[in-house]
């Protein structure tokens, strides 16, 4: 990759991370629709790079709350997970080799699907969920996980339906998504994916990871959360009908971008 495809992806790590330490979500989204929209990373590497990104963010924000995870829902939602994000690793794996526009196409879709999950908050249910709606949504983001490195919104709209403490939601959600991170490096480990392209690109980011999520505690913007959440809301939107567009021209639906 060139220098300049480096410096795009450590400064969006950096916007990513920011943002996310001050609303709450979106760094993964952020950083593969902005990287995708760049250009020069190919989903391969962008998608393993965020992974090991991620993790490191997701061990951080669990230290000290190791004790409010609900195991008992956190095991059946990995049940559904693990398999289904094999499955998105086989997904994305071919279909980054032969139908690019197709995964583009999926790619913005789940953009603009999941960034009206992030910030769309319905009632909660009147008791926890059961095991078939578990394995179902574990196995729904662990899809998303495998082919997006990102299974953030599906969880985020079903976890926080659930008539549990705050802190018990947001813990089992964080040892969810560990979980995934986790289990998605080691099967592209596996499979020869971890390069040194992806090591390069998660070493020089971690600074910047560190430093944006630093100044999310303590240089706000002067925004309110709620506009804030509304400004990425509609930047996320906005990107992913432009990818999505893209991905129609080049599947040949009459559009020239």
């Amino acid at each position: 990759m060139e220098a300049e495809t480096w410096l795009i992806f450590i400064a969006v790590v950096f916007i990513g991370s920011y943002l996310q330490s001050v609303i709450g979500f979106g760094m993964a989204l952020i950083v593969v629709a902005i990287a995708r929209i760049s250009g020069g990373v190919d989903f391969a590497t962008l998608t393993a790079a965020i992974s090991l990104i991620a993790l490191v963010n997701i061990v951080v924000a669990l230290r000290g709350n190791l004790h409010f995870i609900s195991r008992n829902i956190l095991a059946l939602l990995i049940l559904g997970q693990l398999p289904a994000v094999a499955l998105g690793l086989f997904a994305l794996h071919h279909l980054s080799i032969s139908a690019v526009a197709i995964l583009e196409a999926l790619l913005a879709i789940f953009l603009i699907c999941g960034s009206v999950a992030s910030v769309y908050r319905p009632r909660p249910f009147n008791q926890v969920s059961g095991l078939p709606a578990l394995l179902m949504v574990g196995a729904i983001a662990g899809l998303c996980g495998g082919l997006f490195a990102a299974s953030g919104p599906v969880m985020g709209w079903f976890g926080y339906r659930q008539p549990l403490q705050l802190a018990i939601i947001r813990a089992t959600l964080l040892a969810f998504f560990a979980v995934g991170c986790l289990s998605r490096t080691l099967m592209v480990g596996y499979s020869g994916g971890l390069t040194g392209e992806v090591m390069g690109l998660f070493v020089a980011s971690m600074p910047a990871t560190i430093l944006g999520a630093w100044l999310g505690l303590v240089a706000k913007p002067p925004v309110t959360d709620v506009a804030l959440k509304k400004i990425v809301f509609v930047a996320l939107i906005l990107m992913g009908t432009y990818i999505g567009i893209r991905a129609a021209s080049q599947l040949g639906y009459g559009f020239n971008w």
